[in-house]
């Protein structure tokens, strides 16, 4: 029952933070004004160790970790190459 709440918990922040914060990169200050979007992130971290612990059985699925490692990773990537542009002396 623990895994079930804490799954349906960390999915819903999730999805929460994800609209939130794509409502509020639209709409600047349209979410911000009313609270900060990354309690959402903070519930997501929260929900997700406690899924890890109640989890009874874990299957492997080594091509959804692959993937969600090379998303992520691209994904990094950019973000930090867009956001790093003050660091131009230290590119090559």
């Amino acid at each position: 029952m623990f895994e079930i709440i804490s799954r349906t918990g960390f999915y819903v922040s999730i999805v929460s933070y994800a609209v939130f914060w794509i409502l509020d990169a639209i709409l600047p200050g349209f979410v911000a004004r009313s609270f900060s979007v990354h309690i959402f992130l903070l519930s997501a971290i929260v929900f997700g160790i406690w899924w890890a612990i109640s989890v009874k059985e874990y299957t492997q699925r080594p091509w959804l970790e692959i993937l969600c490692a090379l998303v992520l990773g691209i994904l990094l990537s950019v973000l930090t190459w867009i956001f790093g542009e003050g660091f131009d002396m230290f590119r090559s």
